[in-house]
Parts: structure tokens; sequence; C-alpha cells
């Protein structure tokens, strides 16, 4: 498999201060990217409170970010560059970005909520999981996403 003669990736670390960034490869070989010159480019979004998780809507444009200890979702225009929207649900572990939803797993609660993009972020679903703790939420993307969840729970029950 021929790789492309130039990469873009975009690097979006979890902190307080999130930053988004791309790497540029100039060159590539049949075994792998082999990356020559880098060109790392970040920028600060200073969210004003610590980051738990976040996750990109499948068209690109926007960033769902969790703050557990602030029971806050942001929603993030990636082309505005600023936040558009805010969602109060109880501690927020791991969202996830489907079909125009954002997924949250509400760690304490043992709680997965489901708020609907196409209706002003009311919460449209939410599934009562066996156990609390839900530390991770993860599901295929686009024409393979069949509403079905795999969730991490580390909780008693």
């Amino acid at each position: 498999m021929k790789a492309p003669s130039d990469l873009w990736c975009r690097f979006i670390p979890l902190a307080t201060l999130l930053c988004l960034g791309t790497l540029q490869a100039k060159r590539s070989c049949a075994q792998g990217i082999v990356i020559e010159d880098e060109v790392v480019t970040f920028n600060v979004l200073d969210l004003g409170k610590p980051v738990t998780s976040h996750d990109v809507s499948e068209d690109g444009q926007f960033l769902a970010i969790s703050h557990q200890g602030d029971d806050a979702v942001t929603i993030f225009d990636l082309a505005q560059k600023k936040a558009v929207a805010t969602i109060k649900t109880a501690s927020p572990r791991s969202v996830l970005w489907r079909n125009g939803s954002i997924i949250v797993a509400n760690q304490l609660e043992g709680v997965i909520s489901v708020f609907d993009q196409r209706r002003d972020w009311k919460q449209t679903s939410e599934i009562i999981l066996p156990k609390p703790g839900i530390k991770h939420l993860s599901a295929p993307r686009g024409r393979n996403f069949r509403q079905e969840l795999i969730a991490t729970c580390h909780g008693d029950g």
C-alpha cells in the first residue's frame, strides 16, 4: 500500500488547556510512514476547567469535551474556535459522538445519557447499567454504528 506524500494528523492531548495541532510528514516508504521533517503547531484552547475526555463529531466540525469535576460537556466549534454549547450532566467520564448525538458515560451513576444535536442538545435517551463506575465507551463510527456500545465499568455489582 502506498502512503501519501503528505500526511496530516490532528493531536488533541488531554489537559486543562486543550491543544490542537497538526503534523506534516514529508516522505513515505513501503514499510510505513517515514517522517523526515516535522511541522507541529499547537493552539491552546483555554477551557477554564479540567478535561476528562473528548471526541470529534463524525463530520469533523465539532469537539465534545467532558469535564467530570464540573458535571458538564462542552461543545466546541472547531471552525469558529469557540464553545457553542454546554450540556449539564452528572459526572461525565467518557464521550462519543455518533450520528448527531453525544453519548455520555456518567461514571458515578452508572448511566449512559444521549443528547441530540438536532434537538438543541436535549437528552433523548438514558441507559442504566448494572454496574456503576463507567470508565470508557467505545463504538464503531459512521455506517458501522448500529446503536451498540461497549462500556468498561469498574464498580461493584
